[in-house]
Order: structure tokens, then C-alpha cells, then sequence
């Protein structure tokens, strides 16, 4: 009888009282939370080494390693060749660079500099990307020693990485081509303007390079967009069904393709104010006119 009056004194007032009502919900909440976390033991290398994976998720990891290895593979490119060039300029002996190589062939130190900040943002996404599946798959090993039978974390973070990466890509190996086919009209455009000169620029190099950036981005969407299918593919086989909502991923999607939309069309304004703009200008006061083309 006297739990009973306390437990209607408690719902009275609660209800007199809704800021207390929301508190007690908050505090059952957290406790809630507070009772399912559980503190993970420190499983030794050989206990973590003999937990056996499923092969359809060991085959995941070994793909997400692929690609992290990809990206660390290319990064280490970019700046092999990037340091190279900018050595071939920057280096010179008697008016010639070291491997006396003509300068025509010999690519921008500015280009260069770019191409190596490339570089070197792609192993830091390559680093950053392999602790992750490290760190994430011993969490994984230990869960499935403590007896847990739960979807990985880091399968969900991939699964939601291949839903929105057809259209990053896709963007991507647009904007290169977009702005790659104006770069290489306009190369092709200085050099027939500087035919007649005394110095002309040839700008061989540069065109050969980026032909090769053009031919290297259509392998590199290519690639991705099938190992993406194929990836999305095996998880949805093994567990058979989508692991993130439908709703949840229309809304990545939206997202990827909003985010992506924005920043070409701002680069495509930077390049207008930057580029175009004072082009525009100079021509309009050497008397030529402002569009070459009407």
C-alpha cells in the first residue's frame, strides 16, 4: 500500500512538474546507455590473432586495404614525380640541369608544387584511413571473443562510403575533364599564338601530361565505380539485406550529389573571377576584343 502511494506521488508529480518528468526520462535514458557500454578487455595479439573472420568480412577488409594501398601507391607517385621536376628546375650546373634535359620538356615548378601537395595529402589520407580499419578490426576480433554478435562498425562507415562514392567519383572525373579539356585547348592556343616568336612556347610537356591525367582519371573512375559495385554487392549478399536504411541512404546520396554540385560550380566561379575576368580586361584595353570568339 505504501509503494503504492509512492509510485503515485512519484506520476503526480512528474506530470505537475514536466521539467522533472524530463529529467527522470534523461536520466533513465542514460542510465540505459550507461548499462549497454561495456568496457572492452585487452585481448592479447595471439588471442586476436586466432579469432577466425567470416570470409565474406575478411574479404572486405582485404578490399578496403586494397584501396587504402591504391591511394598510398598514388600519393607516393605524385610526389616522386613532383620532387623530381622540381629538382630537374630548381638544381642547375653551368645553365643546365643535372641530367641536361631540355627545358621545354621539363615541366611548371608551380604545377609541380601542386602535384606534390597532392602527394602528400594523399598519404595522409592513406595513414589516416589504414589506422582506422586497424584500430577498427581488433574492435571487431574482440567482440567476437566477448561473445557479441553485431554488424562492425567499420563495415557500416564503408557501407555508407560506397553508397555516396559513384557520385564523388563521378564529379570528380567530370571537373577533370572539364577543366582539363579547357587547359589543353588553351595550351594548344598559346602555343600556335607564340608560333612566330622568338621564344616560343612549346609547352610540349605540359600537354603530354595532361592527356596522361585525362587517360589516368578515365581508369581511375572506371575501377572504382566496378570495385564499389562489387563491394556494396558482397555485403548485401551476406547479410541480405541493406545494413543502413533506405531512407538514411537516399539521404546520402542527396547530400554527396549537393556537396559536389556546390563545389564545382565555386571553383568554376573562382576560375571565372580569377581567369577569365582578367583576360577580359586586358583585351578591352589593348583594343582587341573581349571574347576572341564573336
Amino acid at each position: 500500500m505504501d509503494n503504492s502511494l509512492q509510485e503515485f506521488d512519484i506520476t503526480s508529480n512528474q506530470q505537475s512538474n514536466p521539467s522533472l518528468a524530463r529529467s527522470n526520462n534523461f536520466r533513465g535514458r542514460y542510465n540505459q546507455n550507461h548499462h549497454v557500454k561495456e568496457l572492452t578487455p585487452n585481448f592479447t595479439k595471439k588471442e586476436l590473432d586466432a579469432v577466425e573472420i567470416p570470409n565474406e568480412i575478411a574479404k572486405e577488409i582485404r578490399l578496403e586495404k586494397y584501396r587504402i594501398f591504391g591511394i598510398n601507391l598514388l600519393g607516393m607517385l605524385c610526389s616522386f614525380v613532383a620532387a623530381f621536376f622540381i629538382g630537374l628546375a630548381m638544381i642547375k650546373k653551368d645553365g643546365n640541369n643535372f641530367l641536361n634535359i631540355a627545358d621545354e620538356y621539363i615541366p611548371s615548378p608551380v604545377g609541380m608544387f601542386f602535384l606534390l601537395g597532392f602527394g602528400v595529402f594523399c598519404l595522409m589520407i592513406a595513414f589516416v584511413d589504414y589506422r582506422h580499419i586497424i584500430l577498427d578490426v581488433k574492435r571487431y576480433k574482440s567482440d567476437i571473443l566477448m561473445g557479441k554478435e553485431k554488424i562492425p562498425h567499420f563495415l557500416i562507415r564503408n557501407y555508407k562510403s560506397l553508397v555516396t562514392r559513384p557520385y564523388y567519383v563521378n564529379w570528380i572525373a567530370f571537373s577533370v575533364y572539364f577543366f582539363g579539356a579547357i587547359t589543353i585547348g588553351i595550351m594548344y592556343a598559346i602555343k600556335a599564338a607564340t608560333k612566330n616568336n622568338q621564344n616560343p612556347l612549346e609547352m610540349n610537356t605540359e600537354i603530354i601530361i595532361m592527356i596522361c591525367v585525362l587517360i589516368i582519371t578515365l581508369i581511375i573512375q572506371s575501377l572504382s565505380l566496378i570495385f564499389t559495385r562489387l563491394r556494396k554487392g558482397n555485403i548485401d549478399v551476406y547479410y541480405g539485406y541493406d545494413i543502413v536504411p533506405f531512407e538514411e541512404t537516399k539521404e546520402l546520396r542527396k547530400r554527396a550529389n549537393r556537396t559536389c554540385l556546390i563545389i564545382f560550380f565555386g571553383f568554376l566561379a573562382v576560375i571565372l573571377c580569377f581567369v577569365v575576368i582578367p583576360m577580359m580586361i586586358i583585351r578591352k584595353r589593348s583594343g582587341k576584343k573581349i571574347l576572341p570568339f564573336i
